[in-house]
């Protein structure tokens, strides 16, 4: 059956997502008997082997029977214990007061009948309180360790009988810092006074029955995941981009070559080879899989998705999990255009209200007009964004062809130096000396002659044949010699008599000849190609016209896009006008529905209708995963192309109703950066996935535990729709280079533009360590704190941002969230609000800066000599978060911590950071090299240098590049380069655009760049040197 599986997936998927977000359950202390029903039981009811319970529901407990009815639908009922109390003192309102929150709760079945309650335990683990989990962890992975310390993640049995009185010891020994008002005995159950009348913080050895409330943030997910399964037909299903992931028929995954795809790629911003490939799939593949390492701008590949998907006339949906990451895109695309390009949906982003903000905007919409000078300027931008385009590609086309003449320039030249070495010397200065070479026939014909002649194996007719031509042959062999007579300084004095008796020396002279002629004709392409190449453009001056023209193109892509954005109005016929009104009217009565019931479900449907229409002239939209739901219709392919940023971070079930709105989708996401954490045990999933028979291999991919949808997609994409973004633009060389080598292999290409990095901080760029020595406590909240480190922290950045007065922006980042607590205060006590304003200073775990990045990172450790085994067990399984702290620096990453303990911590990333750290220190900070650095072809060239007068600087350091020499002299600075590193080796496409990119920055910075192949180094030095002495003599007229 078609989708059967798909439809299986759903069910599984429902369940995990549930059991992962957990129940919640918090009630007001005075709400008993109405939320809550303290259980008449002595002792722990599973060590009492959970036997059935009859609860009586009348009298004071009448409230909680009609409560369980009215909210059974979203509610479930739970067994607590113990009951943690939060204590009110005085609220801002000035109510005083309690709310219990039972610890751990364990599912309960239930039968009603009339005013008797029977309950009796699920055979499940028990599951930790979603709201007294919120009280000990904020992040994912925070959460996930707690599970862990406690004993929740390694379940791999059924539940025993005392799994819940465990489970309360494990908490009890990890003292997570919460008062124990009353000692904690499951075998003796406390039940006087009444909850009611408790009044401590703290947590109390009761026992209680709760109505547990599912997770407010996937109520929508849950709401549509079963229309999916029950009311999705296999058209819709098929046709939208869940096929490619659960189709149980192959179909094809690449698009035909459409005018609409065949279109030039619109560059809003400024894009590599590997973003504007990632730009192109986007149109050409219905799955391409984006992986975006730190500073490699997926941004940039986003927000030009969506332009030239604006441009091309298809509708897209851009989603993240967060809403910083769909401001971003929001606010850059919308700053493009006076009339927004990509529509915000959801209810609220903060304090937006973003349901007003589209009903005003349509309103806007339909109010305006486009003008005759709107429709010039269109026209006129696109000609001339089409005309850049051209000279571009034609620029690179030609870049391509000097390329690929280098390297066959560097073939041949292998050739050359081989034959050379089998040539006698006198020949081979002969032929190297030479201006004019002879221009003779191929002797292999001649060969061919002779070889009959002297060939045994003859018939008797060939025998006579060939004694006929016998005299024939021997006229044209001394026919060849007498072509060659005037050139034996290249192919050698010929034997004195051409007759039959000599044949096998001529033989032996001949194939000397052939092989001299065979050498000649590569030495002389060898120079022809050679003359081409040195006659060629050099990436220098490339980089010079590329500049100029790429300056104009973005500007002229801006100007067209922004042009476009003014022609909404005219894309509006009467039927999508109308439509259109319909839309805004219903969504404003919608946003202030008093009623509710049958009519606002109706609206709703009608609306689903009229998006169709509405997408066509509103095509490009944005919205957080999770609020889809009730912010856009369920429908197949309402949408030509999805894009899912963060989807490392993203579960598979919360993808599938965005999927099914869909037909094309990019996902974009890095496995080592943020990672899909959930808390369900591996032994639930194992269970769940068995209750469903999703068992088989072919079914591994698409586990709830432990994969995210990137895993997913890269899985299902394919090798050849996974584009690897590898040029880095945010950070100092220094700072990205340990993330490169310990999680990307070293395949990030360092590309930042350090004119773009502040460098008043009063520091050097790149990373810097201060070493503070301070003790390491675990607080009551669980993980670390380290005092002395976090008043450094905080000293320090009272000294950068006020004393020092630096303007950029500032971070301080931290692995654990009580030392961000700390530090937090300590700012907030110690510097004016005004220059934490002025900073955009972010204080946060890694969490809090994914996406982000600051000019100057404070990154403090908190690790010491004694660590807290959960804390150390944390930073050893968060590698991936290590990577994200450090990688949010652009300028300065400065350490502030104890760098012994770190190097000695047992954490192996944090102890190759120090030793890296250490590495970078002891490297000596010259501006240039010595003698001794020169390289092997260079160093001819710098004596040449030298005897003429010049002294260059070799190995010149500026910004992240080696010179091979730079000259300066005042305002005149000559960088000279030669292809040394390349001899030999292929010069390969992206090579050649790194090349011209440091030529680019190389001129940006003041520098004039000089290129030299080895071959015009090694075979016309004095050319050369001349080269330089004229550049420098005629500095000026550069």
């Amino acid at each position: 059956m078609p989708w059967e599986r798909f439809k299986r997936f759903i069910s599984y998927y429902l369940d995990c997502i549930k059991e992962d977000e957990g129940h919640g359950s918090r009630f007001f202390l005075n709400d008993e008997g109405k939320k809550f029903i303290t259980l008449p039981i002595d002792t722990e009811w599973g060590l009492s082997g959970g036997e059935t319970l009859l609860v009586d529901l009348t009298g004071d407990n009448s409230r909680f029977a009609a409560e369980l009815r009215q909210r059974r639908a979203t509610s479930s009922l739970f067994y607590g214990y113990p009951l943690y109390i939060d204590w009110i003192e005085r609220s801002r309102n000035g109510w005083t007061g309690g709310f219990g929150i039972p610890v751990f709760l364990q599912a309960v079945e239930n039968d009603l009948v009339g005013t008797e309650l029977e309950i009796w335990l699920e055979n499940q683990w028990p599951v930790i309180n979603l709201q007294y989990l919120k009280k000990l962890s904020r992040t994912p992975e925070e959460k996930r360790n707690l599970l862990k310390d406690i004993g929740l993640l390694e379940t791999v049995d059924e539940p025993p009988e005392n799994a819940l009185a465990n489970l309360v010891r494990n908490h009890n020994r990890w003292s997570l810092g919460i008062d124990m008002v009353e000692t904690l005995n499951p075998e003796e159950i406390i039940g006087v006074p009444p909850v009611s009348q408790l009044n401590k913080g703290g947590i109390y050895n009761r026992a209680v029955l709760v109505i547990g409330e599912r997770s407010p943030y996937t109520r929508g997910l849950e709401y549509e995941l079963p229309l999916l399964r029950d009311k999705a037909d296999n058209e819709g299903l098929n046709n939208s981009a869940l096929r490619l992931f659960f189709s149980d028929d192959t179909i094809a995954m690449t698009n035909k070559q459409t005018d609409a795809n065949k279109q030039p790629i619109i560059e809003v911003v400024p894009l590599n080879d590997e973003q504007r490939d990632a730009v192109r799939s986007a149109f050409e593949n219905d799955l391409t899989v984006v992986t975006g390492p730190p500073g490699t701008g997926k941004s940039q590949v986003v927000i030009s998705v969506i332009a030239n998907a604006h441009l091309r006339g298809e509708r897209v949906l851009f989603t993240s999990r967060n809403n910083k990451a769909v401001d971003v895109v929001e606010s850059r695309l919308n700053a493009l255009s006076q009339i927004p390009l990509v529509i915000r949906v959801g209810r609220r982003s903060g304090e937006r209200n973003l349901r007003k903000e589209l009903v005003e905007f349509v309103s806007r919409v339909l109010s305006i007009s486009v003008s005759d000078e709107d429709r010039y300027v269109l026209n006129e931008t696109r000609k001339k964004v089409e005309e850049l385009i051209k000279n571009r590609d034609k620029l690179w086309y030609d870049l391509e062809i000097v390329r690929k003449k280098r390297n066959t320039v560097d073939e041949l030249d292998r050739l050359v130096e081989d034959g050379l070495d089998n040539l006698p010397e006198e020949v081979a200065d002969v032929i190297m000396n030479s201006e004019i070479y002879p221009s003779i026939s191929d002797p292999t014909p001649i060969l061919q002659l002779i070889d009959e002649q002297l060939s045994a194996d003859k018939g008797l007719l060939q025998s006579i044949y060939l004694w006929f031509r016998r005299k024939k042959d021997l006229r044209k062999i001394s026919s060849y010699l007498d072509s060659i007579s005037n050139h034996f300084d290249i192919f050698g004095k010929s034997p004195e008599e051409v007759s039959y008796h000599e044949l096998n020396k001529l033989n032996e002279y001949f194939n000397e000849v052939k092989r001299r002629y065979e050498f000649l004709k590569i030495f002389m392409k060898y120079k022809d190609y050679y003359k081409g190449l040195i006659s060629a453009d050099t990436t220098a001056q490339f980089a010079k016209l590329l500049a100029s023209i790429e300056e104009k193109l973005w500007d002229f892509c801006n100007q067209f896009i922004a042009a476009y954005g003014k022609m909404l109005p005219e894309r509006l016929d009467p039927e999508t006008r109308r439509a259109l009104g319909e839309f805004r009217a219903t969504m404003e009565r919608l946003a202030g529905d008093q009623v509710g019931g049958r009519t606002y479900a109706r609206l709703m449907r009608q609306l689903e209708r009229i998006f169709q229409r509405v997408s066509r002239v509103l095509p490009a939209w944005c919205v957080t995963n999770l609020s889809a739901n009730g912010s856009l219709p369920l429908g197949s392919c309402l949408f030509d192309l999805l894009v899912i940023d963060e989807a490392s971070q993203c579960d598979i079930p919360s993808a599938l109703p965005l999927l099914y709105r869909a037909k094309r989708v990019m996902i974009i996401g890095d496995p080592n950066q943020l990672r899909h954490i959930t808390s369900l045990s591996e032994l639930r999933d194992q269970q769940l996935q068995s209750k469903y028979g999703l068992t088989d291999t072919s079914d591994q991919p698409f586990t709830f535990n432990i994969n995210s949808l990137y895993d997913l997609a890269a899985t299902c994409a394919g090798e050849a729709k996974v584009i690897s973004l590898r040029e880095h633009f945010r950070s100092h060389t220094d700072i990205i280079e340990f993330s490169n080598h310990n999680w990307y292999n070293g395949t990030l290409k360092m590309c930042t533009d350090y004119r773009r990095l502040k460098s008043d901080s009063g520091y050097s760029l790149g990373i810097r360590w201060t070493d503070v020595k301070g003790a390491v406590r675990r607080p009551s909240s669980g993980g670390a704190i380290n005092e002395k480190e976090a008043k450094e922290v905080v000293k320090e950045l009272k000294s950068l941002i006020i004393d020092r007065g630096f303007r950029g922006t500032v971070g301080i980042v931290t692995p654990f969230r009580a030392q961000t607590n700390r530090i937090r205060d300590l700012v907030n006590e110690t510097i004016n609000l005004s220059y934490l304003l002025t900073s955009d200073l972010i204080v946060d775990t890694a969490h809090g800066f994914q996406g982000d990045e600051r000019d100057v990172i404070l990154f403090s450790p908190c690790i010491g000599e004694k660590m807290p085994r959960g804390a150390k067990y944390f930073l050893a399984s968060t590698g991936n978060l290590f990577n994200v702290a450090i990688t949010r620096a652009r300028s300065v990453l400065h350490v502030i911590g104890n760098k012994s303990a770190c190097n000695n911590c047992g954490v192996k990333h944090i102890e190759e950071f120090v030793s890296y750290v250490n590495r970078i220190e002891s490297e000596p900070t010259l501006t240039f090299g010595s003698e001794e650095d020169i390289g092997y072809w260079e160093r001819p060239f710098y004596e040449a240098l030298l005897k003429a007068g010049i002294k260059p600087m070799p190995q010149y350091r500026e910004h992240q590049y080696k010179l091979d020499f730079a000259i300066k002299e005042g305002d005149f600075w000559l960088d000279i380069e030669i292809d040394g590193e390349l001899y030999h080796k292929e010069w390969d496409g992206s090579r050649c655009r790194r090349d011209v990119i440091r030529d680019l920055r190389l001129t940006a910075l003041g520098w004039r760049v000089k290129r030299f192949w080895v071959y015009q180094v090694r075979d016309d030095m004095d050319a050369c040197v001349q080269e330089v002495v004229s550049l420098i003599v005629n500095r000026s007229h550069m």
